[in-house]
């Protein structure tokens, strides 16, 4: 009996300590996830960025990423505010309303447009990092240059060994890969949903790109000589990366260089 009542606190303490951990393991995989791309076009500081009053992102840079990497938010409805990195002094937000975001889920924010009062967020729908099949690369794009006012589309060629586009554009490179990406100023969705093409089969030379508005063949302006896609990783891993346009500093035409974020490989 005695033996018994010594061994009983250490199984109740091995018990709460089995709870607890299951807990915290249950608690951490069910936070929302965020990354967070600064596409300001006259922003010319870094900038942290505040999810409820808490810090997620420090030193983002004008038309930079924080990285492929996602961090931790609150899940839930967020008011997100931008300050001038290292500093109290506000530099957007927080926004009219706050953003929902989901337990467990993973999102890509986007602040875009000019300091206020005219700054836009953009939250594309869940990140879909599933490995897309063998041999294939899924694209998506968000459209966060407000110097198109109309949808575009965007075409994804692959390229021969010189580096070159392995077509002409309007001259049997067949449909987009991607089309009617709305500008952030509709009121229809600045983003596409994830387009599947194939891996440049001849070898591991990239893709051009080219964005034209919808329903053309001529590229928008500034982008005639097309943007070379990095080689993407391998020919039997699947990849998947998201393309973010944005304007040119100042933001009177969109930049023929998209940041560029890779999701997975």
């Amino acid at each position: 009996m005695l033996r018994w009542l010594k061994a009983l606190p250490l199984a109740l303490a091995l018990a709460a300590l089995i709870v607890f951990a299951t807990f915290a393991a249950s608690c951490g995989s069910n936070n929302s996830q965020a990354r967070f791309v600064n596409a300001i076009s006259d922003d010319t500081q870094a900038l942290d960025i505040e999810f409820n009053g808490t810090k997620a992102f420090g030193g983002v840079g004008p038309f930079t990423a924080s990285g492929s990497n996602y961090v931790s938010i609150p899940t839930g409805s967020d008011q997100i505010l931008g300050l001038a990195s290292g500093t109290t002094t506000t530099a957007f937000g927080p926004l009219d309303s706050p953003v929902s975001f989901n337990s467990g889920s993973q999102y890509t924010v986007v602040a875009t447009g000019k300091l206020p009062p005219n700054t836009t967020l953009i939250v594309a729908p869940v990140d879909n990092n599933t490995a897309p099949a063998v041999g294939k690369v899924n694209f998506r794009v968000i459209d966060a240059s407000l110097a198109v006012g109309g949808a575009v589309d965007v075409y994804i060629i692959p390229n021969i060994a010189t580096g070159t586009p392995s077509c002409t554009l309007g001259n049997n490179c067949g449909a987009p890969a991607i089309s009617g990406v709305s500008s952030p100023q509709s009121s229809t969705t600045p983003y596409s949903t994830y387009e599947t093409v194939s891996y440049n089969s001849i070898g591991s030379y990239g893709y051009t790109m080219y964005v034209t508005p919808t329903t053309e063949t001529t590229p928008v302006q500034g982008w005639s000589g097309g943007y070379q896609l990095p080689e993407i990783g391998s020919v039997t891993v699947g990849s998947i990366r998201t393309i973010v346009l944005v304007d040119n500093p100042g933001g009177q035409a969109m930049s023929s260089t998209p940041i560029l974020l890779t999701d997975l490989n």
